[in-house]
């Protein structure tokens, strides 16, 4: 992150207005035990510290974080009091401008076989597709067109337009103007709702940016940040 800090102080020099970083953070494939405390603990305090840069250089507005993982993890512990490859996850954004205090997406209820999406072993599909939230990104990023947006997202014709989130879905200084669906098949929820017939297990916990995540063996964080010139672009 202070590799990532130092970059983009440069930017004018650099000439460039957007720009895309991946900072990694290892160590969450925890088949043997839990082992995200200290991991999580690391990741928080980097991204605070970074969050904190980014304000004092007048680039929060402009900047937006976001964790991800190659794979989510088992809600089910194994034998070992550790957990195994899964698929669906959690997983945040945050930024200057991002519409925070929202889930989106659906949350699996119940957590349980009952559940249509459940694969066994606490491993659920996912709800809402990677393309979905780069989608809107890209939107906030000067991506406006479906042409474009189908060049830097070849899989997102995969997928409902109704799943696909635009900037104005995601910041409060969305602009795009973007011919999508008038709903959402999966409307946003302000908090999970609860079930009666959770896993024998808990879930493992969530991931954190720089943070990782719980769900795979890296866990990597990507900034971008377009400049306010160029893109009229909450904690």
């Amino acid at each position: 992150f202070r590799a990532v800090a130092e970059y983009m102080r440069s930017r004018e020099y650099r000439k460039v207005n957007r720009e895309v970083y991946v900072v990694k953070q290892t160590g969450y494939d925890g088949h043997d035990g839990n082992l995200a405390d200290g991991l999580f603990s690391s990741a928080n305090g980097a991204l605070r510290n970074f969050i904190e840069t980014l304000k004092t250089e007048g680039l929060w507005n402009n900047t937006v974080i976001m964790m991800g993982s190659d794979f989510g993890r088992s809600l089910n512990s194994n034998s070992n009091g550790g957990s195994d490859h899964a698929w669906g996850g959690n997983y945040f954004m945050v930024g200057g401008s991002v519409k925070g205090g929202r889930v989106l997406g659906k949350y699996p209820t119940p957590l349980s076989p009952e559940n249509d999406r459940w694969i066994g072993r606490g491993r659920f599909i996912p709800t809402t597709p990677w393309d979905a939230v780069w989608n809107g990104v890209a939107n906030w990023m000067g991506v406006h067109s479906e042409e474009d947006l189908d060049y830097a997202l070849p899989n997102r014709g995969s997928f409902d337009k109704c799943d696909l989130l635009y900037d104005k879905d995601l910041f409060t200084d969305g602009a795009c103007d973007c011919t999508g669906c008038s709903g959402v098949t999966w409307p946003p929820t302000v908090t999970p709702n609860p079930t009666n017939n959770p896993t024998n297990a808990g879930p493992t916990p969530n991931p954190t940016t720089t943070a990782p995540t719980t769900s795979s063996t890296t866990a990597s964080t990507t900034t971008a940040s377009p400049t306010p010139s160029t893109l009229p672009l909450q904690d």
